[in-house]
């Protein structure tokens, strides 16, 4: 009778482990990202590559520094999020290792951009000393050119260098207008799509 009660048990277990680890089901690697960035952060390459859960914000006094190599990918399952800085953005990958921002995977039904990066300053405090170099912004900015954009800059002054801006929804670079002090000091830099 023992013998048959752990065969029962076993007949009930192995069926619930093959369920539990069949291929697909595990959570993707990564990190989880959202809310506010008040202190001086890393994203390394051992976490990435990181997935936007809901909008991310760099406050005045913060810089987020991102590593080579490092991915930043819209995470579908909650909307649409981007990242806003109003602090300083240092994204610096290499040639060999660039950072690649990204919508995701992207299930059936769902938006097929991000919002982007959005540098966002203020009339008297405009901010400056970001960097993007060495990055590729794929499906960045929601629709329609002259209302958003892959990158956009709100009383902000931006150094973009050696990067690749594809597939924007918007604009590739948005400096809003002429009002709101956006300005981007570009090299070596293609868009396309």
């Amino acid at each position: 009778m023992t013998f048959r009660t752990a065969s029962l048990i076993g007949l009930i277990t192995l069926p619930l482990l093959i369920a539990l680890h069949q291929p697909g089901t595990a959570a993707p690697a990564g990190t989880l990202v959202a809310g506010a960035i008040t202190q001086d952060t890393t994203w390394t390459l051992g976490g990435s590559p990181y997935y936007l859960q809901n909008e991310v914000t760099v406050f005045p006094g913060a810089t987020l520094t991102i590593e080579p190599a490092v991915q930043v990918m819209q995470d579908d399952t909650n909307g649409v999020s981007g990242i806003t800085i109003r602090g300083r953005l240092l994204a610096e990958g290499t040639a060999a290792q660039p950072i690649t921002f990204g919508r995701g995977p992207v299930t059936p039904g769902s938006h097929d951009y991000w919002p982007g990066l959005k540098f966002e300053g203020e009339p008297l405090t405009p901010i400056a000393g970001s960097l993007l170099d060495y990055v590729v912004i794929d499906h960045g900015g929601g629709p329609g050119s002259g209302s958003d954009g892959a990158i956009v800059l709100v009383y902000a002054t931006l150094t973009v260098r050696h990067a690749q801006i594809t597939n924007s929804d918007g604009d590739g670079i948005l400096g809003n207008d002429a009002a709101a002090g956006g300005v981007a000091h570009i090299s070596d830099t293609s868009f396309s799509g």
